[in-house]
């Protein structure tokens, strides 16, 4: 699946403006999907970003991350380092200004390579009908920051869960979350499965607690009624789910925070 440095920025501004208030001291969090390929590289963020911000305010955090690719679940296991490629900033300020208030959130400097290192991993990627090459990129240069400290410790006393399953039938046991993100993965399931996902999703939700997902619209399976799917105010009410806010819009996607009544 394809990510980028950026992942996780509507949830960390929704988490800041809705959910956080009602946050004491502890929170429990579902990540669905986490994507590893960030063209060329191959590196996740989005458990990272969501661990750093939680971090940073102060607030403990449990985390379980399903996905049905064992990839990136391995990766998550042994990963010390992110990577971002100098190109990936350079697109707009905000992916630069997202990546600065990682590094502060972390507290770290920022940190640029322009050779291999381990843990630095390319992968064929092909733009413009060519394929990239590496040595472009780490000429360019590579951003680098450590993980934070916290997902590193969860890793290892339990507080962070990696779970290799199909989300339309994990099995979450007895979990209640806070929060869930289920951004770029329904899409890629068919309607039936994107039901049973979001009974799953919807049946481990707390009372009051939020979810993330989006509908890409123009790619795989519509899932919102706006983009032509099955998902309607009456089949959210039958969840016991409310659509709380549209946190991105355009002609063909919809990104929406529901949240449990």
């Amino acid at each position: 699946m394809q990510t980028n440095q950026s992942r996780g920025r509507l949830e960390i501004d929704f988490l800041s403006r809705k959910a956080m208030p009602s946050i004491e001291e502890t929170c429990s969090v579902l990540i669905v999907g986490v994507g590893i390929d960030n063209d060329p590289i191959r590196c996740p963020y989005l458990p990272y970003n969501i661990g750093a911000y939680l971090e940073a305010e102060g607030i403990d955090y449990e985390m379980t991350i399903v996905d049905v690719d064992s990839k990136p679940l391995a990766d998550l296991r042994t990963r010390q380092k992110l990577y971002v490629p100098n190109h990936n900033l350079s697109v707009g300020p905000k992916s630069r200004r997202f990546w600065e208030d990682y590094l502060a959130r972390t507290g770290q400097e920022d940190e640029v390579l322009h050779e291999m290192e381990k843990g630095l991993m390319f992968y064929d990627y092909i733009d413009n009908g060519g394929l990239v090459s590496s040595k472009a990129y780490l000429e360019s240069g590579i951003h680098t920051a450590q993980i934070p400290r916290s997902f590193r410790e969860k890793l290892h006393n339990g507080g962070i869960s990696l779970l290799e399953a199909d989300i339309a039938r994990a099995p979450l046991a007895d979990a209640k979350f806070e929060f869930v993100s289920c951004s770029n993965v329904l899409y890629l399931i068919p309607s039936d499965g994107q039901k049973m996902a979001m009974v799953n999703m919807s049946a481990h939700l707390a009372s009051g607690g939020r979810m993330v997902v989006n509908d890409l619209g123009y790619v795989g399976t519509p899932l919102l009624m706006r983009q032509g799917g099955w998902l309607d105010e009456g089949k959210l009410a039958d969840l016991g789910l409310a659509v709380e806010e549209v946190l991105a819009e355009t002609s063909s996607s919809q990104t929406v925070a529901l949240r449990k009544c």
